[in-house]
C-alpha cells in the first residue's frame, strides 16, 4: 500500500495528461496536440483560365475545398468535421516544370471574396480552414445538400455551416507555395505558358506536380499556439521554418467532359462543376490533391502544469525506492 500511495500523483497527473490527449473530439482544436502535427488532406479544385487564352499560365487562379482526413500522431479520425477553402494565382514569376502561387488578386476570386468578404481575410490570405462540433456533409464523395451543385456551392456550404479556426498565407518573407510539374507531365506538353488543353486527358492517378509550401497563420481560434518552427525546404533548397507547412504533396488529373465550359478549356467549371466520385475514379472535376500540413503546437499551460507534476510525482517515488533500499 505505501508504493501505491507514492504512485498515485504520478498516475494521476500522467491519466490526466492522456485523458486531455486522448479526448475523442473532433474539432481541429481539439484534434491537435503539443508539439509537431501532420494534417493528412483530400481535396477539389477548380481551374480558371482568367484570360481565357487556352493556356495554363500567370494570372489564372485554382480555387476550391480540402478536407482534413487526419490528425498525427492524435489518431484522431475527424469525421469529415474539418474542412478548408483555398484560392492561389500563379504568379508571373513561374516558368516551365515551375509554379510558382501566390494569393488570388482576380475580383470575385480571392479568398475574401469566396468566403463573403470575411473580417478576418486579409489580402495576404490563401487558405481558410473551418470545423464543426458535428459532421458535415461528405464533400469528397458527396454533393452538399441542396443546389447548385457548384464549386462555389461547395465552398458556401462550408462556410455556411463551420466556424472559421485558422487563416493562413503570406505575411512573412520566408512565406512561398510551389508546385513542380512533373516529368510525365511536361512530356504531355504540360508547363507554364502551355495550352491546358492536356489537362482534359490527364486522369486522376495521373500525377501533374509535386507541391510544398510555407505559411504564416493571420488569424487564429483554435484555443492553440502555433510556433513557426516547422522545417520546409523552399524552390531554391534553402531550408525555411514556418507556423504551417505543406510537403509529400502531389496533385492529380482527373478527366472530364462535364469541367469545360468549351471544348478542351476549363474556363469556369463553375455552375458545371460536378463532383468527384471515389466510384469509378475521380472524374469530371478539377484537379485532385492530396498534401501533409504540418503545424508545431505549443504546450499549454495545463499541459505544463501536469507534465511538471508527473516529474514531481516520479521523483518523489525514486526517492520513496531510495529510502526503501
Amino acid at each position: 500500500m505505501k508504493n501505491l500511495k507514492q504512485l498515485t500523483p504520478v498516475a494521476l497527473a500522467l491519466g490526466l495528461a492522456m485523458a486531455s490527449i486522448g479526448a475523442q473530439a473532433v474539432t481541429i482544436g481539439t484534434g491537435l496536440v503539443p508539439g509537431l502535427n501532420d494534417l493528412i488532406d483530400e481535396s477539389r479544385e477548380t481551374y480558371v483560365d482568367v484570360n481565357s487564352n487556352g493556356r495554363f499560365d500567370a494570372g489564372d487562379v485554382i480555387y476550391g475545398y480540402i478536407r482534413l482526413s487526419d490528425f498525427q500522431p492524435s489518431g484522431l479520425d475527424p469525421n469529415n468535421q474539418a474542412y478548408g477553402v483555398f484560392s492561389q494565382e500563379i504568379d508571373a514569376k513561374s516558368s516551365g516544370r515551375d509554379v510558382y502561387f501566390k494569393p488570388t488578386t482576380v475580383a470575385g476570386l480571392t479568398l475574401n471574396d469566396l468566403l463573403s468578404n470575411d473580417a478576418n481575410v486579409n489580402a495576404s490570405a490563401i487558405a481558410a480552414f473551418y470545423d464543426r462540433s458535428t459532421p458535415f456533409v461528405d464533400l469528397i464523395n458527396n454533393n452538399p445538400p441542396g443546389p447548385p451543385a457548384s464549386m462555389d456551392g461547395y465552398i458556401d456550404y462550408i462556410h455556411d455551416n463551420g466556424t472559421l479556426r485558422i487563416v493562413a498565407g503570406f505575411s512573412d518573407i520566408d512565406d512561398f507555395l510551389y508546385s513542380e510539374i512533373s516529368s510525365p507531365a511536361t512530356a504531355l506538353g504540360i508547363g507554364i505558358g502551355s495550352s491546358n488543353a492536356p489537362f482534359v486527358s490527364a486522369n486522376s492517378s495521373f500525377t501533374i506536380a509535386s507541391n510544398s509550401g510555407a505559411f504564416s497563420i493571420s488569424y487564429n481560434a483554435t484555443g492553440k499556439t502555433f510556433n513557426d518552427l516547422v522545417q520546409v525546404f523552399n524552390p531554391s533548397g534553402g531550408l525555411v521554418l514556418a507556423e504551417v507547412a505543406v510537403s509529400s504533396g502531389s496533385t492529380g488529373g482527373a478527366a472530364g467532359d462535364s469541367v469545360k465550359p468549351q471544348p478542351k478549356n476549363w474556363l469556369n467549371a463553375g455552375g458545371a462543376f460536378t463532383q468527384c466520385l471515389t466510384t469509378g475514379g475521380d472524374t469530371n472535376c478539377g484537379f485532385t490533391d492530396k498534401n501533409n500540413f504540418t503545424v508545431n503546437v505549443v504546450p499549454e499551460p495545463g499541459s505544463l502544469f501536469l507534465f511538471s507534476l508527473a516529474l514531481l510525482g516520479l521523483t518523489s517515488f525514486a526517492r520513496g525506492r531510495k529510502n526503501q533500499s
